[in-house]
């Protein structure tokens, strides 16, 4: 095995299977369908055993070569969008290995609406475009553009919004930039997030401090739980010892109130919080089975038997 602790050439892979479980299987990427949460749990499942403890993971939501997360595997609504942004960094940060954030990603930035292909420079994008445009000749112009919207890399390629003045701060006002920045740029940017101390940006920031304080949630032993719940996700990283706590990731994937599954081995146990991206969660809870997670929430907790 490449990452082996002992034998291994390399201190850490990127795997790229997660950036493929949006589309038709066997078709290009740009046949979009939502992803699966079954899916999802697969291949985060694969890769954390694979590796186990003689490896070791890189983990990210997004890259240049991709849509943004917000909008790809949550809500980018104006309801949950920081709350979905949330959850998805709560659930990857605490996965075994080294998490990457990308930029923008700690703000919550969303993919784009633009609405002319001239709005994106991206070849991929371009050469998609012309392609069904000659191949398709009855497709809808707003059906194609949904398409490229969805999936186009140039979600990951605007300007960095750093403020809400002109060119959202990347650049001086009378700059062109090589794409239009999101529009959304006046709500979304990295001043008005380190202003705001329940912003994405700071949770991204807590979430860190989380794992490195409780050491269990880098080095323990990876364990998903309710492999079959539709829209639970659920991990916990533990170690060894049976007499030792555990740190327990929980995870809702939709934006459901849901009942967690029978098989979460929760009940009867006292639970601490140390992290959630809703503020009135309780700080301790004596779980009793019935436990209820709101839409797109996330809880990380250290369990004790």
């Amino acid at each position: 095995m490449y990452t082996h602790s002992t034998t291994g050439v390399v201190n850490m892979l990127f795997q790229f299977e997660l950036t493929g479980i949006d589309h038709e299987p066997g078709c290009s990427k740009w046949e979009h369908v939502p992803a699966k949460l079954s899916d999802i749990k697969h291949v985060t499942t694969k890769w954390q055993t694979l590796l186990g403890e003689h490896g070791w993971n890189s983990n990210y939501m997004e890259n240049h070569d991709n849509a943004r997360s917000v909008s790809r595997f949550a809500s980018d609504s104006e309801q949950y969008r920081e709350i979905s942004a949330k959850m998805l960094a709560g659930w990857y940060l605490f996965l075994k290995g080294t998490p990457y954030i990308y930029q923008g990603q700690e703000l919550g930035m969303t993919n784009v609406p633009f609405t002319s292909i001239t709005d994106f420079q991206d070849i991929e994008t371009m050469n998609y475009y012309n392609e069904v445009k000659e191949l398709k000749k009855n497709i809808k112009e707003e059906d194609l553009m949904q398409q490229i919207r969805t999936k186009s890399r140039d979600n990951a390629r605007t300007p960095m919004q750093w403020n809400d003045g002109a060119n959202a701060g990347f650049c001086a006002e009378d700059v062109k930039p090589w794409l239009k920045v999101n529009p959304n740029y006046q709500k979304i940017n990295a001043q008005a997030a380190v202003a705001d101390k329940n912003s994405v940006f700071h949770f991204f920031k807590r979430a860190l401090e989380v794992k490195q304080e409780h050491k269990v949630s880098v080095y323990g032993d990876y364990d998903i739980l309710a492999k079959e719940h539709e829209y639970l996700r659920v991990h916990q990283n533990r170690r060894q010892r049976a007499d030792s706590c555990c740190c327990k990731l929980l995870g809702n994937f939709s934006g459901f109130h849901v009942e967690p599954a029978r098989d979460l081995r929760l009940k009867g146990k006292s639970a601490t919080l140390l992290l959630g991206n809703y503020g009135d969660a309780p700080a301790e809870v004596n779980v009793d089975g019935n436990l209820a997670v709101r839409p797109w929430e996330v809880r990380v907790s250290k369990m004790k038997n």
